[in-house]
């Protein structure tokens, strides 16, 4: 599932990076560029005048490895290899994550509806609802670039220290993947779960399976409880991916994707939604892998898709 970067030195990609949004998961997204990439220049969109010192103290950081922070080129967006999407109106702590679906609809269409793209940029979308957020990028942005979102990424990484802790294994004896929506309808794949070579669903019962999936929901809940917001988990997927798209050895990775005109059939969905999928991602691009699970969990992944939907739908003006 992860990738190996050992033939790519990271450190002298020279890439132009847009990050939109400099609150506690841009500005981390960030750090952890600056700290992986050199002679790259990262170009933070933000207008909010409280930011300026942590803009400067980013600055500074850069210097150690020979990188620019600009702040707010609008000319660098449309010449960007990478566009990260962490701008945005948060769900308070205890509220859906779909509660401020509407006002970050609008915010995507302001902000990319006027950019003229010139080339196939890469954007990763981390806001949530990532999904459809993911979904209106596409749209705004009409497939001028090739446009992702983190989705189930994240809830795949969080699967994996459930089991890992759960079992007392090291997390490299434990496979597991996470598909459907960022929300409420991820499905965990525990049907094609390991832990040490043996299938989940033949060392655990029922009960025990329900417990792992009512945690790997409840993370992001837990994680607030204390804390302002998610933070590292995402900002080291966000890197994990834009490392996936520069390396020559592919990676296999649940992201939010376009689904297929195939999918779209079989769900009964009315629009080319994003959902997150096994896909392939490296130098080449990506596309979305086989669907291998059960019958129950394709079911559940069609609830999924019209879940979504039904968000898209709800906030139509």
């Amino acid at each position: 599932m992860m990738h190996s970067s050992e033939n790519i030195n990271f450190k002298t990609m020279g890439l132009l990076i847009t990050v939109y949004g400099f609150g506690e998961v841009g500005s981390l997204v960030a750090a952890l560029i600056n700290s992986n990439f050199s002679n790259c220049t990262l170009n933070v969109m933000n207008t909010k005048e409280q930011v300026s010192g942590r803009i400067l103290d980013l600055q500074h950081a850069a210097a150690c490895n020979n990188n620019q922070v600009i702040h707010n080129s609008q000319s660098s967006i449309p010449l960007s290899d990478f566009i990260i999407y962490a701008a945005g109106f948060s769900n308070a702590h205890g509220e859906s994550r779909n509660s401020v679906a509407l006002k970050n609809k609008q915010l995507v269409y302001k902000l990319f509806s006027k950019i003229s793209f010139t080339s196939k940029i890469k954007i990763i979308a981390i806001t949530n609802p990532v999904d459809p957020i993911s979904y209106w990028i596409h749209d705004a942005v009409k497939g001028k670039a090739t446009v992702i979102g983190t989705g189930t990424a994240l809830d795949t990484f969080r699967l994996k220290h459930i089991l890992s802790d759960h079992f007392l294994t090291k997390l490299a004896n434990v496979t597991a993947k996470v598909i459907g929506e960022h929300g409420q309808h991820m499905i965990p794949l525990f049907s094609q779960s390991k832990i040490e070579d043996k299938y989940l669903i033949d060392v655990t019962n029922d009960d025990e399976l329900k417990a792992i999936e009512e945690k790997l929901v409840k993370s992001a809940f837990e994680i607030r409880q204390t804390e302002e917001a998610t933070k590292y988990g995402i900002a080291q997927t966000c890197l994990e991916l834009i490392q996936a798209f520069l390396s020559e050895k592919p990676i296999y990775l649940p992201v939010s994707i376009g689904i297929t005109e195939e999918l779209r059939r079989e769900f009964e969905c009315k629009l080319p939604l994003f959902i997150s999928l096994d896909c392939v991602i490296s130098q080449e691009g990506i596309k979305i892998s086989s669907l291998k699970c059960s019958s129950k969990e394709r079911f559940n992944l069609k609830l999924a898709a019209n879940a979504i939907e039904e968000i898209i739908l709800t906030t139509s003006e």
